[in-house]
């Protein structure tokens, strides 16, 4: 057999060498650049950019959200990147100023070659970006932002998608679960505590309504409105303490949700009241309620931020054990919203088969895949094309043990119910 042949038989032939030597040679003749060019975009990484609050009273959710989004980039570049290339990520911190969130939103999109950028901060931060997204004319995550951001069609941009809860979708499943209760145990009387700001109105607002949908009898007999960062919830507390309500919900989260409870036991709140806290099954409010207290209180209820242990799936078994092994705890609710938008980008990037935005966009819309949180057909989420929000996510109230897995006899919101009661209040507002 001669070389060609013997070449041949390998699937590539001299005379195919020679065929692309000389491709090859008119492109550096013709200017120099095809050859490099095709060799720089071969290896140049795909860049994610994270901004928001990293350091402060609420600096755990930027770190939780990096964290998020590490993990994936250590698990895609493991694979072999994604369409071949290295996939990296960085963080700038913005102190919680949406002034410095659109610095660094303009910084990436200019000079920093960043492929997607996730916004991690603040209502506020999330807003401002999403204003100047039209501009950017990138790829925006919104991981942290959990108010009408999507919904309101003012605010909405088609570049930016919302791959974490919905303070909306959530409640819905806070107030039926809370009209359950309340049923069964006679709970009329109800007292409202939350943050004084954009989320904290509005996630009391929705949940109240939907409390008294389900619950017509529910009388709310008190509010209260503690600045974010709040040090001394003694007021507060001893308010609640002379209403006397039947119920609290508490929309208290981070490290306000610890503080409260800490402050709260010394005066034996909790054995006054039923309380309904949405945050407190959380990881990182675990870990501060013990050490403050030296246990953490059973028979209170919380909604399901993240757990391990729901939904029960293998998906979800090895991301946290994943996420145990490479960072030492446990994922936050922030982390898994995080995650989960890369996860996304990364199938969009797949399926558009470029990172070019228009591209990506196009193939985010409606996009399910498989994720830790997954409940819709085989453990997927949906990225919904009408106003780029995730659902399908688990979601779910239950009542709070002292030890592992910390919730119990979680109640699985039903998606069919929560679409319905979402339909029809964003056509109340006149905004579907």
């Amino acid at each position: 057999m001669g070389e060609e042949k013997k070449e041949a038989a390998k699937g590539f032939t001299k005379r195919d060498f020679l065929k692309t030597a000389l491709i090859g040679a008119a492109g550096v003749a013709a200017g120099g650049s095809l050859g490099p060019a095709i060799l720089r975009a071969q290896a140049k990484p795909i860049r994610l950019g994270l901004l928001g609050v990293a350091s402060g009273p609420i600096g755990m959710s930027g770190e939780a959200a990096f964290r998020g989004v590490q993990l994936w980039v250590d698990e895609i570049n493991n694979k072999g990147g994604l369409l071949g290339r290295k996939v990296e990520a960085f963080q700038r911190d913005t102190f919680g100023k949406p002034e410095e969130a659109v610095r660094y939103a303009r910084e990436f999109a200019a000079g920093s070659d960043v492929d997607l950028i996730f916004a991690h901060g603040s209502s506020a931060e999330a807003f401002a970006i999403a204003a100047i997204s039209k501009d950017l004319r990138k790829v925006v995550f919104a991981i942290n932002e959990t108010t009408a951001f999507t919904a309101d069609p003012k605010v909405r941009s088609r570049y930016c998608f919302r791959s974490t809860r919905d303070t909306l979708l959530d409640n819905i499943v806070g107030g039926r679960y809370a009209a359950n209760k309340s049923q069964e145990l006679g709970l009329t009387r109800w007292y409202t505590i939350a943050a004084d700001y954009s989320f904290g109105r509005e996630s009391v607002d929705t949940f109240l309504e939907h409390l008294k949908k389900f619950y017509p009898k529910a009388e709310i007999i008190g509010q209260a409105w503690p600045k974010l960062g709040e040090a001394d919830f003694t007021p507060h507390i001893t308010a609640i303490m002379r209403a006397k309500p039947d119920a609290v919900y508490n929309d208290l989260y981070g490290g306000d949700v610890t503080s409260f409870i800490r402050q709260g036991w010394v005066y034996g709140l909790f054995d006054t009241s039923k309380f309904f806290m949405k945050s407190l099954a959380e990881y990182e409010a675990i870990d501060a309620v013990r050490k403050g207290l030296g246990k953490f209180p059973a028979g209170l209820y919380s909604a399901t931020m993240y757990t391990s242990t729901f939904p029960d799936t293998k998906v979800n078994h090895e991301f946290n054990d994943a996420h145990v092994k490479r960072f030492g705890v446990p994922p936050l609710h922030w982390t898994w919203g995080a995650y989960t938008g890369a996860l996304l980008f990364g199938e969009a990037v797949r399926k558009a088969k470029t990172t070019e935005t228009e591209a990506v966009v196009g193939a985010l819309k409606d996009l399910s895949a498989q994720a830790p949180t997954g409940v819709g057909p085989n453990g997927t989420v949906t990225m919904r094309s009408r106003d780029n929000q995730l659902i399908y996510y688990a979601q779910g109230w239950g009542t709070t043990i002292s030890q592992e897995p910390y919730l119990k006899d979680i109640v699985a919101g039903n998606w069919n119910e929560m679409l319905a009661a979402e339909t029809e209040w964003l056509k109340k507002k006149g905004w579907l």
